[in-house]
């Protein structure tokens, strides 16, 4: 919407000084920064991350006290943001090795039940359906091995 009505600015010729404030908005505009959030001693120059329409509206007439007073707030809302961010990263890697782990231990069940089927005594006397379940479990345990072995290198 925002990008809509910019463009009707430039086109209308909207006069320069509105141009100027309000400026075509780009996707690196609306990335969340979060250097300040992996270097807790960067805390102090956030200042320098926060993008140009978080200060757009602010009075022309205030001095610079007024201005961080007025800026305090929406830096505290961009760092913590990124540090939500970081957060939910931190809890998908947790999750998705988990997950790797519980793979491996699926096709290893899958393995058993088809060894443990091939080797029923109902099945004895059908060697046709043995073969099938050895090669159920043959191909499951290769999908084990291959899971684990690249999941270790993750």
């Amino acid at each position: 919407l925002y990008k809509q009505c910019h463009k009707a600015l430039v086109h209308t010729a909207a006069p320069t000084n509105i141009l100027q404030c309000y400026k075509e908005l780009t996707q690196e505009d609306l990335k969340v920064k979060t250097g300040v959030v992996d270097d807790p001693s960067q805390h102090s120059t956030q200042q320098n991350t926060l993008l140009w329409f978080w200060t757009m509206n602010l009075a022309q007439n205030a001095n610079d006290q007024e201005m961080n007073d007025y800026l305090d707030d929406f830096y505290c809302v961009h760092w913590l943001c990124a540090q939500a961010m970081r957060t939910c990263w931190a809890e998908e890697v947790t999750i998705l090795l988990h997950e790797m782990g519980w793979v491996v231990a699926f096709f290893r069940k899958r393995t058993q039940d088809w060894e443990s089927l091939a080797s029923a005594v109902d099945i004895s006397a059908r060697p046709g359906h043995r073969a099938y379940a050895k090669w159920q479990a043959q191909m499951w345990s290769m999908f084990a091995d291959r899971a684990g072995s690249q999941f270790k290198d993750t």
